[in-house]
């Protein structure tokens, strides 16, 4: 209530009579105005991605202590609840025939069919023109001649096939190069079968695969995803040709996914880590600016972890 300043007895009397009145009856409230609504920052999204090759053996195989593991590392992948899954090729041992999909790689890592991105290795050509690995897949990649993009939260993935006999690798690079400068990211994944670099005893590197590395290399790729030698190995940062490099890809070889083992020697130059001998899953933690990783074992260990910056 507002007062005017005004004289004589009536406005005096009026006072007296207000200043009578018990407290109680009159309270008085303040028109304080609420705290002011606190922004907090936004969480960064972190996408879980588990990667692995070399999965399924032939249905009906027998299950020993080095060979058709693969019910083992998807119950493993399944425990770790990724929101995606890379399966980085030869998935479905020793023909990828779509019976054999659906009755061994089916009931193990098909449990994860619905979250999974496929990577086309050797072994799913085995079937004319990969027709059992398309069909099992129908809806999970966009078709021939397999190599697609994809966004992890603030990456861009793009899925290469780097079988290079089999489709024009040419024709993919010019794609893959077109890619990158469309969908400029930060953080950027690449996905391929076969590796860049490995220790794998009797490894043979294609030229297809030199050079797509090449152009992974020159624009900016971080990491670089890779099955096909049964074992786990980690190289450092390395250009294309293999010489170490801050701007280079760090490269991640999962062929651990429960089909065999394959021996690991040397190791070459820029191999950080190497692990012949355990199947297990590599699992991801994608954020805006880096990423964290660890190798997980099927008895749960982790005995490469670890983290990085985009370049």
């Amino acid at each position: 209530m507002s007062w005017s300043r005004r004289r004589g007895p009536a406005v005096l009397g009026a006072v007296l009579a207000l200043a009578a009145t018990p407290a109680a009856s009159h309270p008085v409230t303040s028109e304080a105005p609420p705290p002011a609504a606190v922004e907090r920052p936004k969480r960064p999204e972190v996408v879980r991605v588990v990667a692995v090759g070399d999965i399924a053996c032939a249905p009906g195989s027998t299950v020993t202590e080095t060979r058709c593991r693969h019910e083992e590392t998807s119950d493993l992948a399944r425990r770790l609840q990724p929101h995606r899954v890379l399966a980085l090729g030869d998935l479905q041992y020793p023909i990828g025939s779509l019976t054999a999909f659906q009755k061994s790689y089916g009931p193990t890592w098909g449990r994860l069919r619905s979250i999974t991105h496929p990577v086309l290795g050797n072994h799913e050509y085995q079937t004319t023109d990969a027709l059992g690995y398309y069909r099992y897949f129908r809806n999970r990649q966009p078709g021939p001649p397999g190599y697609y993009t994809r966004k992890y939260g603030t990456w861009r993935v793009f899925v290469l096939n780097s079988n290079c006999g089999y489709i024009d690798c040419a024709r993919q690079r010019q794609w893959f190069k077109q890619g990158l400068k469309k969908h400029r990211s930060r953080c950027t994944l690449v996905a391929m079968h076969h590796p860049r670099y490995t220790s794998s005893l009797g490894a043979t590197l294609g030229k297809g695969v030199a050079k797509l590395a090449g152009v992974a290399y020159r624009r900016g790729v971080d990491l670089v995803l890779s099955g096909h030698e049964h074992s786990y190995e980690r190289f450092r940062k390395l250009d294309a040709r293999g010489r170490r490099a801050k701007d280079g890809f760090v490269q991640l070889v999962v062929g651990s996914g429960g089909a065999s083992h394959r021996e690991l020697v040397g190791p070459a130059t820029g191999s950080e880590y190497q692990d012949d001998e355990n199947f297990g899953v590599l699992r991801l933690s994608l954020r805006d600016g880096g990423y964290g990783f660890a190798f997980v074992t099927l008895d749960g260990e982790r005995p490469d972890r670890g983290k990085g910056r985009c370049v």
